[in-house]
């Protein structure tokens, strides 16, 4: 379940908070669920996902608050992880090695998040 935060809850309880436009890490965040939100006079504004390390990312339509970070490369790599597991869906471990690689990149977009 989902907990309505402010901005400045959602700055305060993490060490780190990374702003990403809606769909724009939709592979990297595969697997999480939000475990915030925001609401505002037009509707939703954006979701929170906790990724590890204190770090969250803060992804929606307005409103968004945090840091911009360069996730690009990252978010095409596990595009292609994605891409890699639905070509060898008959592979047992296709999944396994696509689960394992988002998890090193979310590692590597916490590691750019805190530099």
């Amino acid at each position: 379940m989902k907990i309505k935060l402010t901005n400045k809850q959602l700055e305060t309880t993490n060490k780190q908070v990374i702003r990403i436009g809606y769909c724009g890490a939709q592979y990297l965040l595969r697997g999480l669920n939000a475990y915030a939100y925001n609401k505002g006079v037009y509707g939703w504004n954006w979701d929170a996902y906790d990724i590890g390390g204190g770090v969250c990312v803060c992804t929606g339509y307005r409103n968004l608050t945090g840091a911009r970070v360069k996730y690009d490369d990252l978010e095409e790599e596990a595009e292609n992880a994605i891409a890699e597991y639905w070509a060898h869906l008959s592979d047992k471990s296709a999944e396994e090695r696509a689960n394992k690689k988002i998890a090193e990149l979310r590692a590597e977009l916490i590691n750019r998040a805190l530099a």
